[in-house]
């Protein structure tokens, strides 16, 4: 990262779920107390007063709170964009409804094509629940955008997975790597650099075929894999963005769980400066390069790929990223 001014904050709402898959990264959260209503309001005036322009809150699973709607409701209110990220299943008329009144964009997951794919990550009953919640977001008229988290548990069936959340409506559509946190880190659910390339050119292929681009979120060395102008990444390294957790505080990455500062503490502007003043932050921002990222053709772009993950398996950030394919054959 480099001095960015703080443009978005991603808000672990809460860190309660009412699932339990096999690839969640926000476990390590559930133990903290959620802030109560009247401090989250008050944050959010304070990232008005910061300016800063998008809140995108997040889980666990959002609609848990029953003032999810009130929050929202302030961050439009006060001119910022407002997102959330939501498993979809507990969605109903009254909320998709409110959604759409609020011009609040919604972001969910489908783990599969179809139901025993989906299920063998986030449960029995989570298809159907899944599919209901996304019928009511198109018959309201909420944009949505459907994200596909690849697993040791579904990389074969990603590229079809695409083709279904288009087929379901989805305005726009994303993959990610599982990340080594949490209950993918305890059972090893997360996926291996030889099934994510896999991924990756099953999803160029559908990309191609059916003209759609495909954000490919967290994974920096994304050309290395594939040179589509169908798929897309970028790099949080360059982002104006700040992690908070359910209680408050900021961490380096929502999948790391390193605090550096606490936005009820240090309110937004405070918490921000010290984010950006801690040695990890300034480091990542111009990493060390080390073989084999030091040859690479697109090292200027990747920097050594995602530090968090190279944190979380290796306990060093400016490790070389481990899902890499190229550094994967060196270890």
């Amino acid at each position: 990262m480099s001095d960015e001014e703080l443009e978005t904050i991603i808000w672990i709402i809460s860190a309660r779920c009412n699932l339990a898959c096999k690839h969640c990264y926000a476990t390590p959260y559930m133990h903290e107390r959620e802030l109560p209503t009247e401090k989250v309001l008050d944050i959010i005036r304070d990232a008005a007063d910061a300016e800063v322009e998008h809140i995108h809150l997040t889980g666990g699973e959002p609609l848990l709170r029953g003032d999810l709607v009130r929050i929202l409701n302030e961050i439009v209110e006060l001119g910022m964009e407002a997102s959330v990220f939501t498993n979809a299943t507990l969605l109903n008329n009254d909320l998709a409804s409110q959604l759409s009144r609020l011009g609040v964009k919604v972001f969910t997951s489908i783990e599969g094509p179809s139901r025993d794919v989906h299920e063998l990550i986030r449960g029995r009953g989570s298809w159907d629940a899944v599919l209901n919640g996304i019928n009511l977001l198109r018959d309201h008229g909420v944009p949505f955008h459907v994200n596909v988290s690849v697993s040791e548990l579904n990389w074969r069936y990603v590229g079809e997975a695409i083709e279904k959340a288009l087929e379901l409506g989805a305005e726009s559509v994303s993959i990610i790597p599982a990340m080594p946190a949490g209950t993918a880190l305890r059972i090893h659910s997360y996926v291996s650099s030889r099934h994510y390339v896999a991924a990756l050119k099953a999803v160029e292929r559908v990309a191609e075929e059916l003209g759609v681009v495909v954000d490919v979120w967290c994974t920096p060395f994304l050309r290395v894999v594939s040179k589509s102008p169908w798929l897309r990444t970028a790099n949080c390294r360059d982002w104006g963005v700040m992690d908070v957790t359910p209680s408050g505080r900021v961490v380096l990455c929502d999948v790391m769980n390193v605090e550096v500062a606490n936005v009820v503490k240090d309110g937004v502007r405070g918490a921000w400066a010290k984010l950006m003043s801690h040695p990890v932050i300034k480091s990542v921002s111009r990493p060390p390069r080390v073989e084999p990222c030091a040859s690479c053709p697109v090292a200027s772009e990747c920097r050594g790929g995602c530090f968090a993950r190279s944190y979380m398996l290796r306990r060093n950030p400016h490790s070389p990223d481990p899902l890499c394919p190229r550094v994967a054959s060196e270890l």
